[in-house]
Order: C-alpha cells, then sequence, then structure tokens
C-alpha cells in the first residue's frame, strides 16, 4: 500500500496519480479494508516542501471527489485529515452522510471544523433520536441568520434539556461541541466581555481570566437548567472508564468552565448540583484541568470560585441533611427511586463530606507550603458516587497531573496499590513503579511505569516506559527525568500514606486487612491461597470484598470471591473479625468460587 501510494503523493497530476491508485488499489490482493487505511497512512513521511503539500492535497481532494472505490475515498479523506483546509469541510460533509466512511470523515473534520466533525458523529448516533434531532436543529441553525439563528438558539436549548440520560464520555463532548456556540458555552478564544452591570457587594468586579471569559457572578438571564446540564457534560467528559479521558479532546473546556463556575452560583443548592461543584473542582485541580493553556492565574480564579459556591451557607449545610427529601433531579448524574435513591443519597452524601475534609486539610497543607515541598503533590480522588470509577491516587509535578499528560489511557492507580504498599518510597535500590494502566488491560493498550531511585539529597524518577503511538491526546513524546529534594518527596509521600481521609468503613476494613496479611500471611498459606486484591465492590461500595487465587492444578488460577457485609461494627472489629475466621476457617467453604 505505501509502495503504491508515496510515488503518486506529489505527481503534477492529481487526476492521473488518482487514477493510478486507483488501479492500483483494485488489484490488491487480498484487498485492503477501508477501516485499515488511517493506520497505514499515518507511517506516511511528511512532504518536502510547500509545493509538495499543495500537490498531496490536491491529490486528495481528486480522490473524495471522483474515486469510486470505496478505499480510495478514504485514503482521500485520511489525506485530508492532514493536509486539507476549511475549503475541504462541504465535501467532507456531504461524504459523512455515507455510514462506511463516518469514522475517517469525523477524524478529518476533526482536524478542520470541530462543529461540523460533532455534528456529523451525532448524527450517525444509532438509536438516539435526540442526538439525532440536535444535531439537525444545529446544522439548520448554522444555515439561518439574524432572527433564525436567534430562534435556532432557543430550539438547540429545547433540544439539550430533551435528551436522555447522558452515558457516554465522547458522546458528551460531542454534544457541547455540536450545541456549545449556540447556547453560549464555546465562543472566541479571546473575548473581551463588557464588564458585569451587576457585580456582586462583596465580590465586585471581574475574577480570572483565561482562554475563556473571567468568572464572575451571572448576569440577568444565566440559564440554570443549561448550567446544570453543562456540568454533566463536563463530568461525563472527564469519566476515565473509557479509552480516555475526553475532556482533553475538548479545546473549549477552559472557557466551558468558565461559564460554569460563573453561572453555578445561580443554581439551586440541591445534592446534585453540590456534586457537579464539586466534580468540576476537583478536576480543575488535580485532573486535567491543569494541562490546558489557561492564562497566568486563570485556572485558579475559576477554581476559585467553585470553591466560594461550596462554601456558601446554603450549601454547606446539604452535607447536614438526613435524607434526600426535596433533592430532584437537579440535572445531575444520578437518578433512582424509594429506597434505592435513599440508599444512593446517602452515598453522596457521605462521599461529599469526606470531600469536604479532603479539602480543609488539603487548604492547610498548601498554605504552609514551601517552593521545594511543593513540587510533588499526591491526591487521593474519588468520583460522584453516582457514577462510580475507580479511586485514583493522583500524582502532580509543579502542578500538572503526570498520567493524564504522559499516559491518559487510564487512570491512576488506586492509593492502596501506589500508597498501601509503599511504591512510591525512594531508596537507593532503584524500583519500577507502575502509575497507571489502561482500562482495557496492560496486555492491550499498556501502561505507565517509572524507576524511582533515591540519589544523595534527591529523588529521581526516570526511566519511564509507556505504549506507542502517543499516549496522550497532549501528544507528550519525551519524558523528562523528574528529580525532587529528598526531604520534601519523604514527607509528601508520608503524608499520602497516612491520609485516611477519603476512606470509608468498608474501605478502610479492606486497607486493615491486606496490611495485617502482608506482615502474617500464615492464614493464607495455610489453605493454599493467594490474596489478589481487596476493596470494595463496584456495584456496592459498603461491601469488603476480598479475592483470593488457587491453583486449579491446569496451569491457570481460581478465584474464590469473599464478600463481608457492613454489619456496622467499625472497621477494626470488622477486619479482626476476617483475620479470625481466615485463620480458622478453609474459605473455600464461605468463598465463592469464580473458577
Amino acid at each position: 500500500m505505501t509502495g503504491l501510494l508515496v510515488p503518486l503523493l506529489t505527481d503534477p497530476d492529481p487526476a492521473r496519480a488518482a487514477r493510478e491508485l486507483h488501479r492500483g488499489l483494485a488489484a490488491l490482493d487480498p484487498p485492503v479494508r477501508p477501516r485499515r487505511i488511517p493506520q497505514l497512512l499515518r507511517q506516511l513521511p511528511p512532504p518536502a516542501g510547500a509545493q509538495d503539500t499543495d500537490r498531496v492535497r490536491e491529490f486528495a481532494r481528486q480522490l473524495v471527489r471522483t474515486a469510486e472505490l470505496p478505499t480510495a475515498v478514504c485514503v482521500g479523506v485520511v489525506l485530508l485529515a492532514r493536509f486539507g483546509t476549511a475549503q475541504d469541510v462541504p465535501v467532507l460533509r456531504t461524504l459523512g452522510l455515507l455510514r462506511d466512511l463516518v469514522p475517517p470523515v469525523v477524524s478529518a473534520l476533526d482536524a478542520l471544523d470541530r462543529r461540523t466533525a460533532a455534528v456529523v458523529r451525532l448524527g450517525d448516533t444509532d438509536g438516539v433520536t435526540g442526538l439525532r434531532a440536535l444535531a439537525a436543529v444545529v446544522e439548520h441553525t448554522d444555515s439561518g441568520s439574524g432572527a433564525d439563528v436567534d430562534a435556532g438558539a432557543d430550539a438547540v436549548r429545547e433540544c439539550l434539556l430533551a435528551l436522555p440520560r447522558i452515558a457516554g464520555s465522547e458522546t458528551a463532548r460531542r454534544i457541547a461541541e455540536a450545541a456549545g456556540p449556540a447556547v453560549g458555552w464555546d465562543a472566541d478564544p479571546d473575548p473581551d466581555p463588557d464588564p458585569d452591570p451587576e457585580p456582586d457587594v462583596d465580590r465586585a468586579g471581574p475574577v480570572g481570566g483565561g482562554i475563556g471569559p473571567p468568572v464572575r457572578r451571572p448576569q440577568r438571564g444565566a440559564d440554570p437548567e443549561l448550567t446544570a446540564l453543562l456540568g454533566v457534560l463536563l463530568f461525563r467528559m472527564t469519566s476515565r472508564r473509557g479509552d480516555r479521558a475526553e475532556i482533553l479532546s475538548y479545546p473549549a473546556a477552559p472557557y466551558a468552565y468558565g461559564v460554569f463556575a460563573r453561572d453555578a452560583g445561580r443554581l439551586p443548592p440541591t445534592l446534585d448540583h453540590y456534586a457537579l461543584v464539586l466534580s468540576a473542582a476537583d478536576e480543575l485541580r488535580s485532573g486535567s484541568g491543569p494541562l490546558y493553556p489557561w492564562r497566568p492565574g486563570a485556572r485558579e480564579a475559576v477554581l476559585a470560585e467553585l470553591e466560594s459556591i461550596l462554601d456558601r451557607a446554603a450549601w454547606r449545610a446539604l452535607l447536614d441533611g438526613s435524607g434526600p427529601g426535596g433533592e430532584g433531579s437537579g440535572g445531575g448524574v444520578g437518578g433512582g427511586a424509594g429506597e434505592d435513591e435513599g440508599i444512593e443519597w446517602r452515598r453522596r452524601i457521605e462521599w461529599a463530606r469526606r470531600s469536604r475534609l479532603s479539602r480543609r486539610s488539603r487548604e492547610g497543607r498548601v498554605r504552609g507550603e514551601d517552593g521545594a515541598g511543593a513540587r510533588l503533590r499526591i491526591e487521593v480522588v474519588e468520583r460522584d458516587p453516582a457514577d462510580p470509577d475507580v479511586i485514583e491516587a493522583r500524582i502532580l509535578v509543579d502542578g500538572r497531573p503526570v498520567v493524564p499528560e504522559y499516559f491518559g489511557r487510564g487512570p491512576a492507580n488506586a492509593p492502596e496499590y501506589l500508597l498501601d504498599r509503599g511504591l512510591l518510597r525512594a531508596t537507593a535500590e532503584p524500583r519500577e513503579v507502575r502509575l497507571a494502566e489502561a482500562y482495557c488491560s496492560e496486555g492491550c493498550c499498556g501502561a505507565l511505569y517509572v524507576t524511582i531511585r533515591r540519589d544523595g539529597d534527591q529523588v529521581r524518577w526516570y526511566g519511564w516506559r509507556c505504549p506507542a503511538p502517543p499516549p496522550s491526546p497532549l501528544h507528550t513524546r519525551e519524558l523528562p527525568e523528574l528529580r525532587f529534594d529528598a526531604a520534601a518527596y519523604d514527607a509528601e509521600v508520608a503524608r499520602a500514606e497516612r491520609d485516611d481521609s477519603w476512606t470509608w468503613p468498608a474501605r478502610r476494613t479492606a486497607r486493615l486487612v491486606v496490611a495485617a496479611l502482608r506482615d502474617r500471611p500464615e492464614p493464607l498459606e495455610r489453605w493454599g491461597v493467594r490474596l489478589s486484591w481487596a476493596g470494595t465492590r463496584f456495584g456496592n461500595p459498603e461491601v469488603t470484598a476480598l479475592s483470593l487465587l488457587y491453583d486449579r492444578g491446569d496451569g491457570y488460577d481460581g478465584q474464590y470471591l469473599w464478600l463481608v457485609p457492613d454489619d456496622g461494627a467499625p472497621p477494626e472489629e470488622r477486619a479482626a473479625a476476617v483475620l479470625e475466621r481466615l485463620a480458622t476457617e478453609d474459605p473455600r467453604t464461605y468463598g465463592a468460587d469464580g473458577g
């Protein structure tokens, strides 16, 4: 394929080159499937100069306009992703009507016109009528003018608020990209808004600034329903249960966070809204938020505005509530009824209370840090239990999160893995540590490793290992050696290991069991089992779960899964009871055999 294509790319006669490619592709045996084209063309060398670039572009345009073989059309589309201009958007939009070409067309449009790419992607969504309706309304609005545009914005709003529950991270991003400009979530990256006509008496004047607008108190006309929906979309985009957090592929994120922070203060103080504001603050502080090219101080201003909302008396009072009475959906991510709703409410309120404790601890620590101590920061972050995900031990260096910047294919590893096992401690003996693993598995899409070693009064991080091609949407190629002041490094790691403000009884029970078995593995050895992991059930975080492995005799491990429900006893007593039973009873008599 490459040998056929390369000589034709810079042919001065693009029509002749297109015909030659068409004949060559038709003669290939076995044929090349269109979905393989992007991977094959990724290896093409760049054009030698401007003239060659122009020839490649004209060759690609000839293919997308005249080729009859789908593979040849796909070659043209993929080339336009690299060399196309705004002139190519209409023809690509037309090709997006052909279902087989939607993936490469969307990829090409992502490089040329993200909003059109989003419209094409949403219009191709199976079984979700609301998304197709939104795509159609956005496209119609873009073709209008004047009053039509104003009416179109109202129609876009109606479509947005009628959408079913938004589940996918990419779907959330596409919705925001398609509809954002119509409802004020997206704008010129360097706006100069008029001064706020109604500044708050206690926070007069604009604060912040950045890619998006300054963060200010909301003006009249702020739409609470749209504000809540924007918070939901941003929350969904930060989910790490897919290949990567889609928020990194959303260039308007800083502006959108600014809009959300500006208007969130007008939301009614419900638990759903509290969770959205808290989740946005967590993402800006230690998630992917610091990786955007904010103007100096802009991210901090947006974060401060979100924190100020959480600190309002009416919002603080939410955490002292005793039940879900009066809690509407409010645009939140959860939902339920009856007993299930009460259980979810309790889990979420406890999560919010734990987060408040962590915030207070963090604020006091940051105020006391000096320059050296602030270089490494470790934050344990739990997402809203209404949309459960793994708990991350996020590592920040100079304020930038290591895992999304260098890896991006999965979350940071859990605190039980990195902290409870002391893996981040630095000794004179080099230790390779896995900081993150791809969601699909390390064997599929890799993991992020670094070697940690103490070198005199410094700690070195070096010898990075992560998969290629680019491990992150940020396209970080060369991973640097990092050096830390050893005393400050040790202090931060020790602090993170001691901190249990993020945990809850069932999780703490599991940690205590693991710590005891690490020091005294005899109960496991007696029954011929090994501890694989201990934690809580993904769907029921109030149940402690222990995974015990045994040799099945066929070269593979079997698993017993022992579930320990919460009986109301303190974690120390529950852990002691677990250890006592392990010491006296064969777990094969009470663990569920997972094969």
